[in-house]
């Protein structure tokens, strides 16, 4: 079973259609990368597929059932979103802020403290931060309130997430260690990822898949080295590169100019 699905999408800000013939389909257990220059509709298909925007035309399933005709509440329990820049009130605690992660499963005429606690105990530990979850969010580092927000989405315990953007405002050495965690989670778990990267060599390094957004459509869909070629790089970034067998066969690409100014290169 596809684990999330977009059949013929179009979505439109009032007159303005903004992306349109969007069919994507996301396998179960994979790590998924939407890559594509400003401005190209990324966020607003992770928007969509989310339902936090609904489309004009098209459907969007969730597990083989159309997204609309599940209760939102169930809709959390199966599928988590980290957005771009969440917001809470500074003065919780790491552990407050993952407790509210647990509010799908919650019933006002029950509470299974001892299931949610078990919940909770495992996204701190998963996300390294059982030593510290009584440390209140304003005193928290980016690298450590990036970890939080996601433990937050674990404590969920759905099996798919969405992370729109999860590098953003963190140093290399915090990137590295959310897309890290972001693997493990998946190779460990079985979790199912589909998130939003600016950094090319980071989406070829941590996806099975990539998919390339271009002026409000797909542009192409696949692994990382059939997707990230001359030619898509040139045509949707607008840049020159030389792509390299890196380390362990690592495709990276390294630019070299704008399209048209310098020659295409190419290293064995």
């Amino acid at each position: 079973m596809l684990a999330l699905q977009a059949i013929d999408i179009q979505l439109r800000y009032g007159n303005r259609t903004i992306m349109n013939g969007i069919s994507l389909a996301i396998e179960q257990g994979k790590i998924y990368t939407i890559l594509g220059p400003n401005g190209s509709g990324k966020s607003t298909l992770l928007k969509a597929l989310s339902r936090n925007l609904k489309p004009s035309s098209g459907t969007i399933k969730l597990e083989g059932e159309n997204i609309y005709s599940i209760r939102a509440l169930d809709v959390a329990k199966r599928m988590a979103l980290l957005h771009q820049k969440p917001q809470a009130p500074g003065d919780l605690s790491i552990r407050e802020l993952v407790e509210h992660g647990r509010f799908p499963h919650r019933k006002f005429w029950s509470a299974d403290a001892s299931a949610d606690n078990e919940k909770i105990e495992w996204a701190l530990d998963q996300t390294h931060l059982t030593y510290m979850q009584d440390k209140k969010l304003q005193d928290l580092s980016g690298g450590e309130g990036q970890r939080a927000w996601l433990a937050m989405a674990l404590a969920q315990s759905s099996k798919l997430l969405l992370l729109d953007e999860p590098t953003t405002f963190l140093d290399i050495c915090h990137q590295l260690e959310m897309l890290e965690l972001v693997k493990r989670l998946n190779r460990e778990h079985g979790l199912t990822v589909l998130m939003i990267l600016h950094d090319i060599n980071q989406a070829a390094k941590y996806s099975d898949e990539i998919i390339v957004v271009h002026n409000g459509r797909l542009h192409s869909v696949g692994e990382p080295s059939h997707v990230i070629t001359q030619s898509m790089l040139n045509e949707v970034f607008g840049v020159e590169a030389v792509l390299k067998a890196g380390h362990q066969g690592q495709l990276t690409v390294e630019p070299v100019g704008l399209a048209g100014k310098t020659g295409v290169l190419m290293d064995a």
